[in-house]
């Protein structure tokens, strides 16, 4: 059902009746929740200038930008209290000297959803994700499905089977309570 009808609807083109997300692999999410390709496509797309400037900053070194840049986006993350916020404090970063966009708006009064369409919704199934300290782990959750703004987690979401036995009130809310607990 996770697959064939859910992942279906999620990630088929809206022309088709569904969202219009990309389905991305799991092994290509680091560790720390991004799809860093994504983040890269995203912005050398949206903003080319502002990429090759940065690009000739870090001396075409696009796997240290990288990095450096995720861990920008992961300070300014972790000062919020949910991906909601995150987004809404941070449509661009100043980054490196120049301004780059995390995500567009849709309906703006000036270009409507030109620019909102730039944007690379992805939804990946099965992404495990390890809580480490001090070199241990603590603790792996890997939810049913995960979901990512141009590279960046925006949340996930557990599905059940009522055939199955499994309803939202033991297996989902439980489970996520659980998950949210321990990490």
């Amino acid at each position: 059902i996770q697959h064939d009808y859910v992942m279906k609807y999620i990630c088929s083109r809206e022309e088709e009746g569904g969202l219009g997300y990309r389905e991305t692999p799991s092994n290509v999410v680091s560790n720390d929740l991004f799809i860093p390709a994504h983040l890269a496509e995203f912005i050398s797309n949206s903003e080319p200038e502002v990429w090759r400037k940065l690009m000739m900053l870090y001396k075409q070194d696009e796997h240290k930008l990288l990095n450096e840049l995720k861990e920008e986006i992961k300070a300014r993350y972790l000062e919020s209290q949910n991906a909601a916020t995150f987004f809404n404090k941070n449509r661009t970063i100043n980054f490196g000297g120049e301004c780059v966009p995390l995500y567009y708006v849709s309906g703006t009064e000036l270009r409507g959803d030109v620019d909102f369409k730039k944007n690379i919704f992805a939804a990946v199934e099965e992404s495990s994700h390890t809580i480490m300290l001090n070199d241990s782990r603590l603790y792996t959750i890997r939810p049913d499905v995960s979901f990512y703004l141009n590279g960046i987690y925006i949340g996930y979401m557990e599905l059940k089977a009522v055939v199955m036995g499994q309803n939202a009130a033991e297996h989902g809310r439980g489970k996520i309570i659980k998950d949210y607990l321990s990490t």
